[in-house]
C-alpha cells in the first residue's frame, strides 16, 4: 500500500512546519501504509522524490541529478514524530531507522525530464520494482504513457 502526497505538502512543510500540513491528513492513517511518497520541489526549478518506507524504516531521497537533501529528509522524519503525537497521541521510534541519499540512482542527461524521472521513481517504487529499468532513452514512452493515463484517467500497467 502506498500513499502519495500532493507536489505543494513538503514545500508547505518546510515553509510553515508541521502546523501548516497537519490537517491534509486528517481522515488518512499514513502509518497503516507501506510506503509514502514525498514529491520535492526544489528551488523551484528542479523535482526529486523522497519516500518513508516503512517496511525498511528507512527514508531515501531519490534525485535524477544527484543532489543530496538529508535536511529534507530529517524534517520528514520530525513530521512522523509530530503526525505520530497528533494522530495516535503516542510518540514514534525513528531511532532505528535509516536516512539514505543513494548517489546510483537513474540519472537524467538533460535538464528538463526531472519531473518525469520523479514520477517514474514514485510507480516503480509504490509496485516494488526496480528503478535501475529506467532510462533516460526511455523518456518519451513515459512522457507519453503519463499523458495516456491523465487522459483516460486510468493507470497504464
Amino acid at each position: 500500500r502506498a500513499y502519495g502526497f500532493n507536489t505543494f505538502f513538503h514545500s508547505a512543510l518546510a515553509e510553515h512546519g508541521y502546523s501548516r500540513v497537519k490537517r491534509w491528513t486528517k481522515k488518512v492513517d499514513l502509518f497503516s501504509y507501506d510506503i509514502l511518497l514525498v514529491p520535492i520541489h526544489v528551488q523551484k526549478i528542479h523535482w526529486c522524490l523522497a519516500t518513508i518506507d516503512f517496511r525498511k524504516k528507512c527514508l531515501t531521497y531519490y534525485d535524477s541529478m544527484a543532489g543530496p537533501d538529508r535536511g529534507c529528509l530529517n524534517r520528514l522524519l520530525t513530521y512522523l514524530g509530530e503526525e505520530s503525537m497528533d494522530k495516535k497521541k503516542t510518540p514514534f521510534d525513528t531511532s532505528s531507522w535509516s536516512v539514505q541519499c543513494p548517489k546510483d540512482v537513474p540519472q537524467q542527461q538533460n535538464s528538463s525530464d526531472c519531473g518525469v524521472f520523479t514520477s517514474t521513481f514514485a510507480e516503480y517504487l509504490s509496485r516494488n520494482a526496480d528503478i535501475f529499468k529506467i532510462k533516460q532513452k526511455d523518456m518519451p514512452y513515459y512522457r507519453k504513457k503519463m499523458m495516456a493515463e491523465i487522459l483516460s484517467k486510468k493507470l497504464l500497467t
